[in-house]
This record gives structure tokens, C-alpha cells and sequence, in this order.
């Protein structure tokens, strides 16, 4: 009896070891599995909370953990994008008070000097007079016109333009714009042209539409040498319409295509598009254009420039 006792007592005593070590080390490995997505999920949070976003959760599971650490990766995914965008947009927006101050430096110092002049009695007649006048009425409309467009461009960079979507001929807009444009091009002896398929119809803004291509058309005229060609066309291509504008005269180079969508860039040298101009009205058309969720583009042809709109239908 004794010797069966000690046999059981030895023999519980090892089973007991063995199952205590069994769960110690089962208990382990389960924990590690438990927390090991944790403590992952806990240092790239950690990473978050400085503004590192490059840090990403390993998911290897389809449970309620795996779920939770591809829920962070996704937050983590678009704070880097918000993040990104508010940084351009702080950027572009201090860039953008550093060029207006520079537009309005010359016609403010234009009108300082004319007023002086007035004020110091340097017109000798009331001719002169009339022009100093005229010529600061000219500024203060210049730079009036430039913070309209600025308001504008604003206005639609915000969000703030309320769309009216309608279906409408691009025919008849195309008929509308040369009606506009047809003196302007007559006077350069400019050949101008309207292209597009009979009975193409868009759903848009019809007035943001027209006032894009009037942009375009704007520049077209002022780039295009004396008995040069300016070709409008319209086509459908999938479910994208493209509205373009096309210009014989000197190409753009080919660093500068897409900086001159930006605000008040007009280019270096003659080449510059908005030469004359603001430097504003394609970035409005570019704004036009993500209002609808379409794009633009602008590309170097053969002896000239073409500039689309492209927009969903």
C-alpha cells in the first residue's frame, strides 16, 4: 500500500509538472499572439502622435484584432493625405500672398506717383491732368479686376460656387463663344474655328463651362501672332468630354506646362501665357474643373500650344 502510494504520489507529481509546464508554455505563446499586435499597433499610434505616418500595422489575422490594426493603417493612410494637402495648401497659400503683394506693388506705386504729381502741381494743363487721371482710373481698374478674379478663384477653391448641372448643346455654346471672340481674332487677323459633332450635348455648369474656354480663348488671342489659328473643338471620348483650345505661335517650355495652372505664375520671358494678363484665369479653369471632377491639360503642338478641359459625363 505504502509502495502504490509513493508510485501514485510521484506519478501525479510529475503529470502535475509536466501539465504546469505544458499551460506555462501554452499560456505564453498565447499571450505573445495576444499581445504581440498590441504592442505593434500600440508603437505605431505612438508614431501617429508625432506625425509619422510611415509606420504601418503587420495584419495577419481576420479577427477583431486584425480588423482594429487595418482600421489604424487606414487612419493612419488618410491623416498623411490630409496632413500632405494642408501642407500644400499652407504653402501654396503663403506663396500666394507673397505674389499678390508683388502684382499690387506696381500699380499702387503707379497711382502714389501719378497722385503726387497731381498733388505737386506737375501737370501744367488741364490735358495733362485728364491723362494723369486716366492713367490712375486704369490701375485702380487693374488691380480691381485682379481681386475680383481672386474672389473668384477663392470662391470656387472653397467650394463655396454652387453648381447648376444642366444639359446643354456644346454647338450652341461654341456658337456663343464666337460670337464673343470673332471681333477680337478679326482685328489680328486671326483665323478662328469652331469644331464639333452635331448634336454633342454635355451635363455641367454651362456658365462655368463657357467662362473655362473663355480663359482659354482669352489667352489663345492674346499669344497667337497676326494671321495666326486658333481651332476650338469639342469630342466624346468613353465617358469623358474634351473641350480644347488650340494656338499657332511659340510653345510653352516644357518645365513650364504645369506650373501654369498656379496662381499668378505667367511664365518666363515671352513665352508666358498669362503675359498681359492676371496670371489667374487658368487657375480658375483648373478650379472650374475639380468642381466637376474633371481635369486639365496642356501640351505643346506641332507650332503651337493646346489647352483642354476635360470633364466627366
Amino acid at each position: 500500500i505504502y509502495e502504490s502510494a509513493a508510485i501514485a504520489n510521484r506519478f501525479t507529481l510529475f503529470v502535475g509538472l509536466g501539465l504546469l509546464a505544458l499551460g506555462g508554455a501554452a499560456t505564453l505563446l498565447f499571450s505573445r499572439i495576444i499581445t504581440k499586435p498590441v504592442v505593434e499597433m500600440s508603437r505605431v499610434t505612438a508614431r501617429m502622435a508625432e506625425l509619422d505616418f510611415t509606420e504601418r500595422v503587420d495584419v495577419e489575422t481576420d479577427d477583431e484584432l486584425g480588423r482594429l490594426g487595418a482600421g489604424i493603417n487606414e487612419i493612419s493612410e488618410k491623416l498623411s493625405r490630409s496632413i500632405e494637402r494642408m501642407r500644400r495648401d499652407i504653402a501654396r497659400r503663403k506663396r500666394l500672398v507673397r505674389d499678390l503683394s508683388h502684382e499690387l506693388k506696381t500699380p499702387i506705386a503707379v497711382i502714389k506717383g501719378y497722385a503726387e504729381g497731381l498733388q505737386n502741381g506737375v501737370a501744367e494743363n488741364p490735358e495733362q491732368a485728364a491723362r494723369y487721371c486716366a492713367v490712375i482710373a486704369s490701375e485702380c481698374d487693374r488691380m480691381d479686376a485682379e481681386i475680383q478674379q481672386l474672389l473668384e478663384l477663392s470662391k470656387l477653391e472653397s467650394e463655396q460656387v454652387q453648381l447648376n448641372p444642366r444639359l446643354f448643346s456644346v454647338g450652341g455654346l461654341f456658337n456663343t463663344l464666337a460670337e464673343r471672340f470673332l471681333h477680337e481674332a478679326a482685328q489680328k487677323q486671326i483665323d478662328l474655328s469652331f469644331q464639333a459633332p452635331e448634336g454633342l450635348a454635355i451635363r455641367a455648369d454651362e456658365a462655368l463651362v463657357s467662362r473655362s474656354l473663355e480663359n482659354f480663348l482669352t489667352n489663345a488671342v492674346r499669344h497667337t501672332p497676326a494671321r495666326g489659328r486658333i481651332g476650338v473643338r469639342a469630342e466624346q471620348t468613353g465617358h469623358t468630354m474634351k473641350l480644347c483650345v488650340y494656338n499657332s505661335g511659340s510653345s510653352i517650355p516644357p518645365e513650364q506646362l504645369d506650373r501654369v495652372w498656379d496662381v499668378f505664375y505667367t511664365g518666363e520671358g515671352a513665352n508666358g501665357r498669362d503675359s498681359g494678363g492676371h496670371g489667374v484665369g487658368l487657375a480658375i479653369v483648373k478650379s472650374i474643373a475639380e468642381l466637376h471632377g474633371g481635369s486639365v491639360a496642356a501640351q505643346n503642338r506641332d507650332d503651337g500650344v493646346e489647352f483642354c478641359l476635360q470633364l466627366p459625363i
